[in-house]
């Protein structure tokens, strides 16, 4: 069976790495480190448990979550940070 196409490009998954990193208050290494290791902790905590339970569903089905990130919202955050957050197209 062949391996599905990866949901973000690397540079869009490093961009949103990196954004969510400072959010949180921790390096980019650390964040990958924490996720690569399977705790999204670091990513949920400050939601509500509602807000914890969507991500959960979000993150164990890889359909919706190809969709979500296939919002052309989503997409244009994505450009955003993948561009560094410089708004010259």
């Amino acid at each position: 069976m062949d391996d599905p196409k990866p949901v973000l490009s690397e540079g869009q998954a490093n961009a949103l790495l990196a954004a969510a990193a400072q959010k949180l208050g921790k390096s980019p290494e650390a964040l990958r480190a924490q996720l690569q290791s399977g705790g999204i902790g670091a990513l949920t905590d400050s939601l509500d448990e509602a807000g914890r339970e969507r991500a959960a569903a979000l993150l164990n089905d890889p359909q919706a979550l190809r969709q979500a990130l296939g919002d052309p919202r989503v997409q244009a955050v994505l450009a955003h940070l993948t561009k560094g957050g410089r708004r010259d197209g």
